[in-house]
This record gives C-alpha cells, structure tokens and sequence, in this order.
C-alpha cells in the first residue's frame, strides 16, 4: 500500500481471477515468511476481485477478520453536466457559486486550462508543487514540496501518464497566474474511467471557493470528453466535504485481514483484530 495508492485491487487478468485468488491465498495459508498476518486492503467492494477474495477465504475456511469498510464520493456520468449539479446542489447553492464566479471574475483575465499534446509537463508539475504549499496545507508538512522523493515521485507520474496518454490534468488561472489545480488519471485499460489524483487552490482567493469552481468546470469537462467518462473514483477521504457535496454517489471500498493456517498465525490474527476493535 503506497502512500499515494488509493485503491489496492490487485492487477489480475479476468480470464485467470479465480485461479491468482486460490493461488494467492494457499501461498498465504502456508504463511511462506514464518508466522504471519497479511493484509488485504482498499479493494471496489462491488469488484470482481474482492468478491472472489471473499467467496475463497470462506471456502477455504481460512481465518480472517474484515477490514473497516469506507464509502468515498464517486462520480457517474449524468445526461448533462447541468443536471449532474442540479442533483448534487440545490438552487440556493448554485447561485452562490456563480455570485462568487463574478466576483472572482472582476479580479481579472479569469481561464479554464487544461494540458495538452506538447504542454511541458515539468511545468505543470511545478505549478501543483507551488499551489499546494499555498494552500490549507502550506503549515504542514503533507506536501511534496516538503520531501524531495515524493516530489520526484509526483514528476515522473506526471511524465509516464502523460506520455501514455493517460493524464488529465486542468487548471484555473487568473491573469496567467494558477489559483486551481486538478490532476486525474484515465484508466488504460477502461477508456471510460478515471481517478481523481490531486486537488490543491491558492488560499489568497478562499473567499471565491476556487477548487470547488475548478470542480465544477470538472463536471463539464467530464460531460463532454471523447471518448467519454463514465465513471470517476474521487481517492478522497470519506469525510471529505468539498467532493462528498458535489458527488453524490458513492463507492464502498473494502478489504480483509487473515493469517496461516498455523496457530500462531491465527493467535497473531487475534490479537490483531482485537486491537482494532
């Protein structure tokens, strides 16, 4: 589980799911480094693959406890972008946002950017960077600008996806300057979904909800992309406000903790599940 993973479903060929599941398990039955507790995490409830895990570790009588199950924000396509937030807002709120669309406006030259076939994407990279540490978590130390390997980590996602056609990323600027930043990632092998990666907006402008005008400007974007999106896993927290209000829909995630067969395993799992509770 690496820091920026946000889904754990293991790679698996659908032609051959079962038998990696039953092989995978009876390798973790075996406990092969000793006597040992395994963690099986963050995997689409609804998923194929965490529905097999599931189905093999109680056939196999195997022991286990599940992990806590979490419900993230989660967006599915609507007929139309403007009926997508007419679900998830209500008049009064909508209003509200373009009031302080105009405002924010009045400020200067305001855009929607979004990269493109040659952008330099160090740059684009760089303008994120720069963003987060002036946003809510500039007094922290959850940036990357703060440690130098996730900030060479974060460069080359940027250059890899970007080069395999998989980036999205978009921005709103105000006279040139970014006060917004989005960053997603199609997914390769279903052309039809995405995951949201990174959000950050400049504090000075707070009063104009610039990411949640940038999210919006998402909204629309992902109504009329080609070829389209269905779907988009939002990798946020659960109790995340901003996205939870504009998302409506939600994806469970869930995931199991089990041991070998052998009783200090299961002893181990015991304790495990104990100190969890």
């Amino acid at each position: 589980h690496h820091l920026y993973s946000y889904l754990c479903t293991p790679l698996i060929d659908p032609r051959y799911l079962a038998p990696v599941v039953e092989a995978l398990l009876d390798w973790i039955a075996s406990a092969p480094d000793g006597n040992a507790v395994f963690d099986l995490p963050i995997m689409a409830e609804a998923g194929p693959v965490w529905q097999v895990v599931r189905d093999t570790l109680e056939r196999k009588d195997l022991a286990y406890f599940p992990l806590k199950r979490i419900h993230r924000a989660f967006f599915r396509r609507q007929e139309s972008a403007e009926a997508f937030l007419r679900r998830s807002l209500r008049a009064k709120k909508r209003k509200e946002l373009r009031r302080q669309r105009r405002r924010l406006e009045e400020q200067g030259d305001l855009k929607l950017r979004s990269i493109g076939p040659g952008d330099n994407i160090d740059q684009w990279a760089e303008r994120f960077i720069k963003l987060e540490v002036s946003g809510w978590k500039r007094d922290s130390r959850h940036t990357f600008a703060h440690h130098p390997e996730q900030s060479r980590y974060f460069r080359r996602l940027l250059r890899e996806t970007a080069a395999n056609g998989t980036l999205m990323m978009l921005a709103l600027t105000l006279d040139d300057m970014t006060i917004a930043l989005k960053v997603s990632l199609r997914s390769a092998g279903r052309p039809n979904a995405a995951f949201a990666f990174k959000i950050a907006h400049d504090e000075r402008y707070a009063r104009y909800s610039p990411g949640v005008q940038l999210e919006i400007e998402n909204i629309r974007q992902l109504h009329v992309l080609e070829p389209p999106i269905d779907w988009m896993d939002s990798c946020a927290l659960q109790n995340q406000l901003m996205i939870n209000h504009l998302w409506r829909d939600r994806i469970g995630l869930a995931g199991a903790t089990c041991s070998g067969r052998d009783l200090i395993s299961r002893s181990r799992l015991s304790l495990r599940k104990a100190f969890e509770d």
